[in-house]
């Protein structure tokens, strides 16, 4: 299914949260009822996050400022329906306050052509301790031979793990 979301226009609210904090062994877990990395063959059958204004570019999903423990696994975006703010991601971890062990596990990215040069990303952390980024795959990544263009921006992100993930289709 596609879920769309609407945006706030601040940077660190995404269009899809959860409020509340989990605990290192009761974390809060969003799953996507029709997980897109478990099940590539089939795109039309993948849960799928947008933007109900793509004019307002705005994260679509993550743990906002001081929310802990927060799993989400399988999800699909598409930049073209979810555009990134500049200076941030469609997936957002932290912000002004520190945000401990998120995940983002499981997610596709069809990253489009981004022309503008501001830090456009699939996923930004900043200020997280123990954050998990796995089984994702980015494809279609480009900068348009701009040096502030990736799939994974780090900002003072301690015990970072990124690991298993792939990319196609990418260049610059």
């Amino acid at each position: 299914g596609t879920y769309t979301g609407t945006p706030s226009g601040t940077r660190w609210i995404t269009m899809f949260k959860c409020p509340n904090s989990g605990t290192s062994g009761s974390p809060i877990v969003i799953v996507a009822k029709y997980p897109a990395a478990s099940n590539l063959s089939n795109t039309g059958n993948w849960s799928e996050l947008r933007s109900s204004n793509t004019a307002t570019k705005n994260a679509v999903i993550g743990s906002g400022e001081g929310q802990n423990y927060q799993y989400f696994i399988g999800f699909y975006i598409n930049f073209t329906y979810v555009p990134p703010r500049p200076s941030n991601g469609t997936v957002v971890v932290g912000g002004a306050t520190e945000v401990t062990g998120t995940r983002i596990e499981q997610f596709v990215f069809d990253q489009t052509e981004q022309v503008d040069s501001d830090n456009y990303n699939c996923i930004f952390i900043q200020n997280t301790d123990g954050v998990v980024v796995r089984d994702c795959y980015f494809r279609n990544s480009s900068g348009s031979g701009n040096h502030n263009v990736s799939s994974i921006t780090t900002y003072g992100a301690l015990n970072t793990l990124i690991e298993n993930n792939t990319w196609t289709s990418a260049s610059r």
